[in-house]
């Protein structure tokens, strides 16, 4: 950290398996301490953080409808332990910034973009091109990568107060639509199959006790089944970023549409 003036801080690793807990606490929270340790050590001009949507929890009042930076909130409820390390790793850039580290948060949701198509929502690309091409009733917010990206710069020289949160959500889909769109740019037909909620969820007892026996992580896990199955009642306004600085969302489905494109060559070659 010796003369760096300017941090961004993606590192995380994301599992819905219970048996990273340990892992997940080592880097999300413990990583992020050492990390804001160094940057008091070595005094910096701006330090970003990348959250995840996963550590906001519910409205004091039920009767919200749209979720901004200021709503008040309750914690989450038995959150997964992905959240539940972001959620630490939030609390203590939060503690850094009243210690006068100059932090400032980015909070997006399921980031949409090429990849590692073995991981994230980028794994949704890889499920569409083989199967099984299904649906749950539920809704996304989603942003593009390059969107996340773009913010980030963006904030390094932002005059925001340090501790300052900024929601990063450039659209809502429900989920029949958002694997429809992906399907379809990976050449694949639509998915046609709604996954009824107690199957998922069955789904996913059976593959985490597999897993016990092959070792292997679960093709779908319990929080992942309850993460897909959950409807929110709200949705997120993502646009208090778009006001404040000179920023504007990529349009959704040609994010998609990229990434399809970007997945079938990577495929052939």
């Amino acid at each position: 950290m010796e003369g760096v003036t300017h941090v961004v801080h993606a590192a995380a690793l994301m599992s819905f398996w219970k048996k990273k807990r340990e892992a997940m606490r080592a880097i999300n929270v413990d990583g992020t301490r050492n990390l804001l340790w160094a940057c008091e050590k070595h005094p910096i001009k701006k330090f970003v953080h990348i959250s995840a949507m996963a550590v906001i929890g519910e409205p004091v009042d039920p009767l919200v409808t749209v979720v901004d930076e200021s709503t008040p909130m309750k914690p989450p409820k038995n959150p997964i332990a992905y959240a539940e390390t972001k959620l630490r790793a939030e609390e203590e850039v939060l503690s850094a910034a009243e210690r006068e580290v100059p932090a400032v948060i980015l909070i997006p949701p399921a980031i949409v973009g090429p990849g590692n198509w073995e991981e994230s929502s980028a794994v949704f690309f890889k499920m569409m091109y083989q199967g099984p091409r299904f649906y749950t009733d539920s809704f996304l917010e989603m942003v593009a990568a390059v969107d996340v990206a773009e913010a980030a710069r963006l904030m390094l020289a932002s005059p925001h107060r340090s501790g300052e949160r900024f929601f990063l959500v450039a659209r809502r889909m429900h989920s029949r639509e958002f694997f429809g769109k992906i399907a379809k740019s990976v050449g694949k037909p639509e998915p046609g199959l709604k996954m009824p909620t107690g199957l998922l969820k069955t789904m996913g007892f059976l593959s985490e006790a597999a897993s016990l026996i092959t070792g292997k992580e679960p093709l779908v896990t319990v929080d992942a089944a309850r993460l897909m199955t959950t409807p929110l009642p709200w949705r997120f306004d993502g646009s208090r970023i778009t006001r404040e600085i000179p920023f504007t969302y990529q349009d959704i489905d040609r994010v998609i549409e990229d990434a399809g494109r970007r997945f079938l060559e990577e495929r052939g070659r």
